[in-house]
């Protein structure tokens, strides 16, 4: 099998286009690296990565990423304990609730029916029960999935929910779901539950409890770009060079040749 051509997102175009590669009609190849649409499959999560037959979903840095983000949300949720208790529940006298939100986070789950996660679902009924803002127990999101994977799976899942039991049941069968597509069961085509949603909803929950642990690694957004106006953000990890050609870059460029020996 023929490895693809890298792509990459071209904003003036919104598409994916081949690196180097330009259409017949191209007026100006000088302002993007290619024009012609990679019509390659790429990864549901990330949108970035091309697929292949032993990954035809999701890509395998993706499956890490949420296979990552299953084994910190163990961790931090063994850590809420002495949060609601030493850093929270004793110094903070006039909170609402002894605690504060780690001892929302440690409490039992709720109705998914009763859950509002983004403002995508504000129905009115639910917003008088849960608000956006609201903090979300993290037991609400894994028994959630680890049902609706195992619905999937044609699994039945007997016994109280908990974190340890959800998280070992999502993880250990995680490499199937991430590849999980439309499969014909009893003459009837049917639809696999979202994998990309599950792994934002995982992220969510991780993010969550490392705000609330004050422990968070992701990255800073700033204000908007003077040249081209899409927002500045700052990454905390794998830091790479910038390579776009705008006027400042090249300046840049100029005067860092012009201080070396």
């Amino acid at each position: 099998m023929t490895k693809p051509k890298p792509c990459r997102y071209e904003r003036t175009l919104g598409y994916r286009a081949v690196k180097g590669q330009h259409a017949d009609d191209c007026t100006d190849p000088l302002t993007h690296r290619g024009c012609v649409q990679c019509l390659e499959p790429h990864c549901g999560v990330c949108g970035r990565k091309h697929l292949d037959n032993a990954n035809p979903k999701t890509c395998p840095d993706c499956v890490g990423a949420v296979r990552e983000d299953l084994t910190e949300i163990g961790d931090l949720c063994r850590q809420l304990r002495r949060q609601a208790v030493d850093a929270e529940g004793l110094s903070w006298a006039s909170a609402r609730i002894p605690g504060a939100t780690a001892m929302v986070l440690m409490g039992p789950q709720v109705e998914p029916a009763d859950l509002l996660v983004s403002n995508a679902l504000a129905v009115a009924e639910f917003t008088k029960i849960h608000r956006p803002r609201d903090p979300i127990p993290p037991l609400t999101v894994l028994a959630r999935w680890e049902e609706t994977w195992a619905g999937w799976l044609d699994q039945t899942r007997d016994g109280r929910a908990t974190i340890t039991r959800a998280l070992g049941y999502l993880d250990g069968h995680l490499t199937k779901i991430s590849q999980s597509g439309p499969e014909w069961r009893d003459s009837i085509l049917v639809v696999a539950p979202e994998f990309p949603e599950f792994a934002r909803d995982i992220g969510k929950v991780r993010v969550q409890l490392e705000q609330v642990l004050h422990d968070e690694s992701g990255d800073d957004e700033g204000i908007a770009c003077f040249e081209c106006g899409h927002q500045l953000v700052r990454r905390i990890r794998d830091p790479k060079r910038c390579r776009h050609k705008t006027p400042a870059h090249a300046t840049a460029v100029e005067n860092s040749r012009a201080r070396s020996p």
